[in-house]
């Protein structure tokens, strides 16, 4: 196998998805996003403030383009403190002609949150949510990668799913929202622009996703997950997005060896169909290696097998791209990495007597042991992109 990589180092985590609470079904979407998904910024003096990390996360993946994104808008350390804190766009993207990730870091001063609203600003880069639906707007510093689209949700978000981290280091929480695991994403994705590659992609009707996470860690503490999330291929003979959706979240420790929490999540059409918590849906991995990270694995398949009072699913997950994140641990003294994974899911089984069995490209995260380097990261280390 030709195999594609694509590192970084960054002061962030792209995302991991947990879910548990249905929320009140009565609101509409929007009212309801315009509540639920606001900032959660310590207040001045809180003397877990340091440990603070908050994103937006959002995807899309648009199979007949052969085109994946991904950005985040993050929030990090003591926001209180100019010296203490950084405010942090990411952007990356895979098409045919190529892929890239842009990572830009900037002084708190240069955002605007607020924990009464969704909207966040870093920089020129903006998320603005009304009654349309989400207006996600990202320019990359060097002014060569612009995505401009709007996110619409299309079926009910979880509620608040908290997982305290006793015992891991410096770790209060980690807490995850999956604000609109399913979205119709239309827009534009301009690379390379400015020079004579310049090229826009027209996004029409491509599934979107997007979720919010918050806490108090460090990349340090003793800590893992796995995570997964994917809504059916789009349908043509109903001019929309597929039927079901999934969204999966396992908390472990560094070396996966521990499971302190997992859930997963079906929906069909805006609704959700059934839920699995602790031990109904555990997760086997067939781990490979990269050479650039001798000793350090991450999965090339896995399979999760659900089991309930509701039913059973079966869900095999290829990873087809692979990049693995660095993120610098905050006292020094080497990395973690976060592997996020690009692949095809195969769900099968049975809920309610129903039966389930389906195809699409979908995402998945990895994150477990630790990467002990000198910082920075040294130049060898590899900054190209590649497929698996």
């Amino acid at each position: 196998m030709n195999k594609k990589i694509f590192s970084i180092s960054a002061l962030m985590l792209l995302t991991f998805s947990m879910v548990l609470i249905n929320p009140v079904e009565s609101k509409s979407l929007i009212s309801n996003l315009l509540e639920i998904d606001v900032f959660h910024a310590p207040e001045e003096g809180d003397p877990t403030a340091p440990f603070y990390k908050e994103w937006h996360y959002f995807n899309i993946i648009d199979e007949e383009q052969g085109l994946s994104y991904i950005t985040t808008f993050m929030l990090n350390g003591d926001v209180s403190s100019s010296t203490m804190s950084a405010a942090i766009n990411l952007v990356s993207y895979r098409t045919p002609d190529g892929g890239k990730v842009k990572m830009d870091g900037y002084p708190i001063w240069e955002a605007n949150w607020s924990n009464e609203s969704p909207n966040v600003t870093i920089n020129n880069s903006s998320v603005y949510l009304d009654e349309e639906g989400y207006h996600v707007y990202t320019e990359s510093a060097d002014g060569t990668t612009v995505f401009d689209a709007l996110f619409k949700p299309e079926i009910v978000p979880t509620g608040v799913f908290n997982v305290p981290l006793p015992d891991v280091g410096y770790g209060v929480d980690m807490n995850w929202l999956s604000t609109s695991p399913k979205m119709n994403v239309n827009g534009t994705l301009t690379i390379n622009k400015g020079t004579l590659e310049e090229k826009t992609y027209i996004l029409e009707n491509v599934r979107g996703y997007h979720d919010h996470n918050w806490g108090r860690w460090l990349w340090s503490d003793d800590m893992g997950w796995d995570w997964a999330q994917a809504s059916e291929a789009n349908n043509p003979q109903t001019n929309g997005t597929g039927k079901y959706t999934i969204a999966y979240g396992h908390i472990t420790d560094n070396a996966h060896t521990e499971s302190r929490s997992t859930t997963l999540e079906l929906w069909k059409n805006r609704k959700i169909m059934a839920t699995f918590g602790d031990g109904e849906a555990p997760i086997v991995a067939e781990m490979m290696e990269d050479i650039n990270y001798p000793g350090l694995l991450f999965p090339e398949v896995n399979t999760i097998n659900a089991m309930s009072d509701k039913g059973n699913l079966e869900i095999v997950f290829t990873t087809e791209e692979y990049t693995p994140i660095l993120i610098p641990l905050e006292l020094g003294g080497g990395y973690r990495i976060v592997w996020e994974l690009v692949g095809t899911f195969e769900v099968s089984g049975e809920i309610d007597g129903e039966s389930i069995d389906y195809s699409t490209k979908g995402y998945m995260e990895y994150v477990g042991d630790l990467l002990m380097l000198p910082s920075p990261v040294p130049p060898t280390l590899p900054t190209n992109l590649g497929i698996i």
